[in-house]
This record gives structure tokens, C-alpha cells and sequence, in this order.
């Protein structure tokens, strides 16, 4: 089509614009779409039945539609609702996003997780499409700081775009807004766009929802649908695109907090493009799906209602990607829009573990995600094109075991191919290196309280490096010296070490260093003083939150390290980490990759990590426990450069 490979959401409704399920060849994203999210804030389903609206009546005679979806279930404001549309999760719970407020306060939603959020734009920009937001509102510049280049996460799917997920963000009056949005599409579409109009959100807190004022505002924002419905159907660069309408909210007199209101969480949400159906009801397209009435049924619901946080990973959906990582609203993206169902569509399967260009050595765990509109029967992997594996059973994930000693030390092509009842098939695919025979090659320092006598803990951590064919040299705490790490591959600063000991100008080395010793994290810029933010304590799992993440070695959910419950270190890690597993809420497995801001804001030298080694706990680690230390004793050997 010649356009640039990009994309476009809007929010308050939500239009997404995006290739049929049916049209798009799964994997090959830049043939898909473009997909436009439009979000209208504030927009009451009551208000399209009291006022002229012919281009919303256009979405549901042509396209596939409810006036009775709801927003999430604990807010009806604009961030909560805004970032569970972006991120497929709800904001409170163990997959929560922890946005529950509703200013811009200058921070970003990771630091109000605990963890890294993906998004959409994350998914989008780092399959090689470009992605722009349009909004009205000052405050939404949240979301922009969110995935920008100091805050997002680091590209590890094919080539490295960057860390900034939005490509093009733009806050400008109603007119503006619009038009610069309409240029773009018009001109070079980006492959994800996000129009956030806030006009009904000001005029129902201005003059009340239901009242004249907000209702003309409904017939403006209609207006401007048009328009985008207008250029999608005469410009050929459009001619795959989908439109996508929702809301965050509705509103009750000039207000909108009481998340127990059905005039607040009652809400529209319309698809229209192409292969879209038209004129059908979304719950009777969707019989998994069931129409709520009046009421606000629970996540846990059997049968859930259409949420607008259905959208993050429809959009995926339409595009041919994987869903965002850490969701769990719409988790297959399988929301239908086409009455063709199940068996015209392929399915859509990616890969998760391990990360492509990593290294990896022993038996490792091999994982895929895979979707699809009907079932999902089998997922198939292969290493260079032999079969390792095959799973019929997706219930607790696409996964296997492959041990790499059956083959050469070297790279090596991993393959994991979804099969679907229609028997329609979808192969994605990586690169690995193989390397099971480090010996003589990776040097590793193990800094200890006392070389002489070494304590348990320690004596298990050093048995399984020398097992696995590292050469270990254990030295003193206070005998380490700059010059002496500098000469390995890797500093281990165990749990046994006094503070205070160490070499003041140790933190400085340029190799990479994992510290277990919780009082020093500060030391090595993993935190931040005072101590209240390090520190102990005792739980009886940890929690993966970056399962794609090679240190994460394929696990995912919570981990048991050791029965019974165990000490942990903990920190609340900087905004530049990548926190692969939470203990109590807080990071007990992370790193931070050469050069990027340790806590004081400093450039880290070389690789720093942390990784729970506390005490004797190690002499009783579980196969998970020790499958992580082994994974993160990979990455940190490598400098953190196999994967982030």
C-alpha cells in the first residue's frame, strides 16, 4: 500500500481501525491494518438514543456493536479506565496495573505496578509499526511519559526500534486534533493511531451529562467520526483499516466517580471495517459473552460482559500480533466481529521463552502464547525443524522442555507452530545460542564473609557454578579488590559478607555484578536510600511479572524457591530495571543493562542484578528456584545483552 508502517488509537470512544481476522496473515503485522482506537471520554450509552447521531447509527448498521458494555469494575474515571484500554489488565489485584487515581502527578504506571506494564504501543512498536495518540486533554501526557524512551521498555523482538512505544503524540484543541490525525491517516498511516476525544467529558462536568450542552458535544464528536469513516472508505491506503469506538465512562449529574452507578460504567463499543460484519450485536456474535443488563458483573465472571478493555488485545488481534504481555481481560484477543467465527480465522501463535538471542545451556522450559476465534488444539516446537515437543493441552500454557546438550554448541532455530480445529496453522519463530561447555571461558568471583569457612548457602551456590562448568574464585569480603574483579566475567556479592567491608570503589567495576547482600543493593545503585527501601522478608512464593524475560527462564505465576516459607531479599527497584519477579509486591529478582540509570541516575558501568540468595536458603532451593539462578547467572555472564 505504500504506507508507513504505523498505527492509530483514539480514546473516549474508541475507534480501531485494522485488518479482518479473516484477511490478515498471522505473524506478518506489516500487511495488517492500519487499526485506529478511538476513545470517547465520558460518552453515556443513554446520550446516542437522546440525541442525532447518523454516524454512530452508521457503526451499527454496518459494523458489530453494543450499547451495554461496560467499563472496569473498580473505576469509573479516565486513568484507570484508560490504561486497562492500553494494557488488557484490570487496575487492582495481582495483575493490576495500580493506576487508581485520576491526575497526572508527574510519575508513570510502572512506578505505580511496582513492575513494567506493557501496552498495545508496546506490542505494536516493537513488531515494526509505527503508533501515534491524539488527545484533548493535558493530563494524558501520563501515558505518553509511560512508554517514552526514558521510561519504556527496552525492544527485544526482532530489530531493537527503541524503547519509545508511541512514535507520534500530539495534545491540541478538538479541531486540531482531528485534523492533524485525518492528515496522517491520510497521508502516511501509522500502523497503531489513538484519538482520545475529551470534548463530552468537558461539557458533562460543565453543564451536567443528559444536558444541552453535553448532548451538542456528542453531536460534534459524531461529526468527526464521520469524517474518519469517510476517509477510510475513499482512501485506498485505508482500505484494510477498522474503526474501534468506545468510552471510559459515563456520568451521573456532573460527576462520574461512583463505580457502583450503572449510568457511569454503562458504555458503547462499536467495530467497523474491514471483514467486520455488519449490523450484529457484539453479545450475539459472542456467546461466551453475556449481555449484563443493568448490572456490573465481576472479572470471575463465567460469561463476561464487552468491556472497553476488550480493545487492548482486539487490536492485537486485528493486526496479527500476540496479545500484551501480563493481561487478562480478553487474553486471546477472541472477541469476535466477523460471523464467519472459529474456523476462518488462523490461529495466531508468538513466541515467549526463551528470548530470541539469548544464550542458554542445560535443560531449558520452551513456551509460546496461542490464540485463535475458535480452538487452539495443538502447538508443536521444533530446533531446527526437528520436533521436540508437542502440547494439546493449553490450559496451563503452550509449553515443553528441551534439552540442548542433543545438540551443538552454537545458534540454533527454535520454532513453535499453532494448529486450530480447522486445522489452519501459524509458525513463529527464533534464534538462540547454544552453550552448554563454558568451562575455562566464564570466570566468576564470589565475594563471601569467609573464604575459609564457607557457610552452607554459599557452599550450594558455589557447588552448582562449578557443576555447570564455571570456574568459581571465592575471596574474602575484605579482600576484594577493583583490580582482582575486574580481571572475571561476573562479581557474586553473597548474603555472608559483613557491610561496610567491601572496597568503596567495588560498585564502580565495569563487569557485571549481582548482589545477594540486601544492605549493599544501595551500594550498586539497585536502590535508593534510606533502608526502608531494602531489605527481608519472609514469603512462600515469588511472583514471575516478566515471564518473557530470559532470566525468567520460560516460569511463570508464583514460584515456590524453598519449602517452608524462606527469606527473601527485596528493593524497590529504579525506574530503569527490568523487575523479573516481586516478592510482597516488591522486586526480588531484577537488573539494570549497562549505561542505563542506576537509582542515583548514573550510568551503570556494566550489568548490575540482585537475585534472593539469603542465608543458608539455597541448601533447600526447589528445580524452579534453581532454574532461575541458572538463567540469571546466563544473562549476567553475557552482560545482560541476551535479552535486556
Amino acid at each position: 500500500m505504500g504506507r508507513r508502517v504505523r498505527a492509530a488509537v483514539l480514546t473516549a470512544a474508541v475507534v480501531l481501525i485494522g485488518l479482518n481476522p479473516v484477511t490478515i496473515a498471522p505473524g506478518r503485522a506489516d500487511e495488517a491494518g492500519p487499526v485506529i482506537l478511538v476513545s470517547v471520554d465520558g460518552l453515556a450509552s443513554s446520550a446516542l438514543g437522546a440525541t442525532a447521531t447518523p454516524n454512530w447509527d452508521r457503526l451499527v448498521a454496518e459494523g458489530a456493536t453494543t450499547l451495554n458494555a461496560r467499563t472496569i469494575v473498580e473505576f469509573t474515571q479516565t486513568f484507570p479506565n484508560h490504561t486497562s484500554l492500553f494494557t488488557g489488565r484490570p487496575a487492582t489485584g495481582p495483575n493490576g496495573h495500580g493506576v487508581d487515581f485520576n491526575v497526572d502527578d508527574g510519575s508513570t504506571i510502572h512506578s505505580h505496578a511496582g513492575t513494567y506494564i506493557s501496552s498495545i504501543f508496546d506490542v505494536a512498536h516493537d513488531h515494526g509499526l509505527a503508533t501515534s495518540f491524539y488527545t484533548q486533554k493535558t493530563k494524558m501526557a501520563f501515558f505518553d511519559r509511560s512508554w517514552d524512551a526514558a521510561s519504556g521498555a527496552p525492544d527485544t523482538v526482532g530489530a531493537d526500534n527503541g524503547r519509545d512505544k508511541i512514535d507520534t503524540y500530539l495534545k491540541a484543541n478538538l479541531g486540531a486534533m482531528v485534523n492533524a490525525a485525518r492528515q496522517e491517516l491520510t497521508n502516511d498511516p501509522a500502523g497503531l493511531t489513538f484519538i482520545h476525544f475529551g470534548q463530552t467529558d468537558f461539557a458533562g462536568h460543565d453543564y451536567g451529562w443528559g444536558s444541552t450542552q453535553y448532548l451538542t458535544a456528542v453531536r460534534q464528536v459524531d461529526t468527526y467520526l464521520g469524517q474518519l469513516m469517510n476517509d477510510i472508505e475513499t482512501d485506498p491506503q485505508l482500505a484494510n483499516a477498522v474503526l474501534i469506538v468506545t468510552a471510559d465512562h459515563g456520568g451521573t449529574g456532573t460527576v462520574h466517580t461512583d463505580a457502583s452507578n450503572p449510568n457511569n460504567y454503562t458504555i458503547p463499543f462499536a467495530v467497523w471495517g474491514a471483514g467486520v460484519s455488519s449490523g450484529v450485536d457484539l453479545y450475539a456474535l459472542n456467546l461466551d459473552r453475556a449481555n449484563p443488563g443493568t448490572t456490573q458483573p465481576p472479572y470471575s465472571a463465567a460469561n463476561p460482559p464487552v468491556r472497553n478493555a476488550d480493545a487492548a488485545n482486539l487490536v492485537l488481534s486485528l493486526l496479527g500480533l500476540p496479545v500484551v504481555p501480563g493481561s487478562i481481560i480478553n487474553p486471546g484477543g477472541t472477541l469476535d466481529v466477523n460471523t464467519g467465527g472459529g474456523s476462518d480465522d488462523p490461529p495466531v501463535v508468538g513466541w515467549s521463552a526463551p528470548v530470541g538471542g539469548s544464550t542458554v545451556a542445560g535443560v531449558v522450559p520452551v513456551s509460546a502464547t496461542a490464540s485463535d476465534d475458535g480452538v487452539v488444539v495443538s502447538v508443536e516446537f521444533r530446533v531446527d525443524g526437528g520436533l521436540i515437543g508437542t502440547d494439546t493441552n493449553g490450559g496451563d500454557g503452550w509449553s515443553t522442555t528441551w534439552d540442548t546438550a542433543t545438540v551443538a554448541d552454537g545458534n540454533h532455530t527454535l520454532e513453535a507452530t499453532a494448529t486450530d480445529d480447522a486445522e489452519q496453522i501459524d509458525t513463529d519463530s527464533v534464534t538462540v545460542t547454544v552453550e552448554n561447555n563454558p568451562s575455562g571461558s566464564v570466570e566468576i568471583l564470589m565475594v563471601v564473609g569467609d573464604a575459609t569457612t564457607l557457610t552452607a548457602g554459599d557452599t550450594a551456590v558455589r557447588n552448582r557454578l562449578t557443576a555447570a562448568g564455571y570456574e568459581v574464585t571465592v575471596i574474602d569480603d575484605n579482600a576484594a579488590s577493583v583490580p582482582d574483579a575486574s580481571l572475571h566475567d561476573l562479581v557474586i556479592v553473597t548474603a555472608s559478607i559483613a557491610s561496610g567491608t567491601l572496597d568503596a570503589d567495588i560498585p564502580d567495576v565495569t563487569v557485571p555484578v549481582l548482589v545477594a547482600k540486601p544492605y549493599v543493593l544501595d551500594d550498586f545503585g539497585l536502590t535508593a536510600d534510606p533502608t526502608s527501601n531494602y531489605g527481608t522478608r519472609t514469603v512462600s512464593t515469588i511472583s514471575i511479572v516478566n515471564p518473557g524475560h530470559p532470566t525468567a527462564a520460560g516460569l511463570n505465576g508464583n514460584i515456590i524457591l524453598r519449602n517452608p516459607s524462606t527469606t527473601v531479599s527485596w528493593g524497590i527497584a529504579p525506574p530503569a530495571a527490568t523487575v523479573v519477579a516481586t516478592a510482597g509486591g516488591d522486586a526480588t529478582i531484577w537488573n539494570i543493562a549497562p549505561g542505563d540509570p542506576l537509582a542515583d541516575n548514573t550510568p551503570a558501568p556494566a550489568c548490575r542484578l540482585s537475585f534472593p540468595l539469603i542465608g543458608n536458603m539455597p541448601t533447600g532451593y526447589t528445580t524452579n528456584a534453581w532454574t532461575l539462578f541458572d538463567a540469571t547467572i546466563t544473562h549476567a555472564t553475557t552482560n545482560c545483552h541476551n535479552g535486556g
